[in-house]
């Protein structure tokens, strides 16, 4: 049995070091939903090659008492809200160092969530092969979405940063910011920055969409492949089927290791428990919906090669959107073609 990276699958089954699994799919799956960005990216040219083990998703962390103490009591679960909460905390922190949602420019893996909420993607699939799709009209309208939100709620220092420098968990500490889209371990951090923060003042929902849904959440976690040459293969898809099961991603994944269970059913049971630490709500809905990055071995390499530095020049107006992914869709459809 290996344990792999969701955004590994596609590299390892290339090589033809993965077990097609697709016909154990059904019986592996024991009736539940699994998580969409776990499963997608497992999924290679039609082909599964990873079950889903457990996950991580992203959503809107904040402060519920710097929150309160402008007027709002309740998380918003439109688009709309949210823009109207943001200004609420934008005129009442007039004059002080704050803004009321901080998105870095450079955050590629927030900024693609308006893209995919507006229909488009960094790649589709056609006749087996990917095709780089950042420049599609509904990309592009995504693309511009997003500017424009980065461009009224964040700071204009913001544009060309990425989430480590400044943190951004820090900057919620110091009570810098209102909001800040990240994974379910920002709350942890935010409280070793800031001892004085107690857990039930932070806050997480999922971040709501212009589409009238939440936007799709950049799913990252694990998945569990069986080696081609391995002699044990009947023995792993036994392992597999037990820690893949509802009850062990209940009792075990979540229960005692805090995860994201890696179906839909069991991210409901696990909001139902009585230990359930509300603060991480937000994230168990965003896993709802979530994507990763497109199933083929040359990701990493646009990882890698710079060639997602066109959100930062997005944000700081040095490319339009349509240029800038263009650009984009040339360069990866070179890699594609590999």
């Amino acid at each position: 049995m290996l344990d792999l990276g969701n955004t590994q699958v596609a590299g390892f089954a290339a090589s033809g070091g993965l077990m097609d699994l697709t016909d154990h799919a059904d019986e592996l799956r024991q009736g539940v939903t699994w998580l969409s960005g776990l499963e997608e990216p497992a999924t290679v040219d039609g082909k599964l090659y990873g079950i889903p083990a457990l996950g991580a998703a992203r959503a809107v962390v904040y402060n519920k008492k710097t929150w309160a103490a402008a007027g709002i009591n309740e998380p918003p679960t439109t688009y709309a809200e949210l823009e109207a909460d943001l200004q609420i905390l934008k005129d009442a922190h007039q004059g002080e160092d704050f803004t009321p949602f901080y998105v870095p420019g450079a955050d590629w893996k927030t900024a693609i969530q308006w893209v995919w909420d507006a229909g488009g993607d960094y790649a589709v699939q056609k006749d087996g092969k990917w095709v780089s799709s950042l420049s599609t009209k509904e990309s592009v309208s995504g693309l511009e979405q997003w500017r424009e939100f980065q461009h009224k709620w964040s700071s204009e220092a913001s544009r060309p940063l990425d989430t480590d420098s400044p943190d951004t968990s820090q900057l919620m500490a110091e009570g810098k910011i209102g909001a800040v889209i990240g994974n379910s371990a920002s709350i942890r951090v935010i409280q070793e920055y800031n001892k004085d923060i107690t857990a039930d003042e932070l806050g997480s929902f999922p971040m709501p969409g212009l589409s009238g849904q939440n936007q799709p959440s950049m799913m990252a976690g694990s998945v569990w492949g069986v080696a081609q040459k391995s002699s044990k293969q009947d023995l792993a898809l036994k392992w597999i089927k037990i820690a893949s099961s509802p009850d062990i991603q209940n009792d075990y994944v979540f229960a005692k290791d805090g995860y994201l269970p890696n179906n839909v059913e069991g991210l409901d049971k696990a909001m139902a428990s009585d230990d359930f630490p509300t603060a991480l709500t937000g994230f168990f809905e965003a896993a709802k919906r979530t994507k990763a990055t497109p199933a083929s071995p040359q990701w990493t390499t646009i990882e890698s090669d710079g060639s997602l530095t066109l959100f930062k020049d997005i944000a700081t107006d040095t490319s339009k959107a349509e240029a800038s992914a263009k650009k984009f869709d040339e360069h990866a459809n070179e890699l594609y073609a590999k």
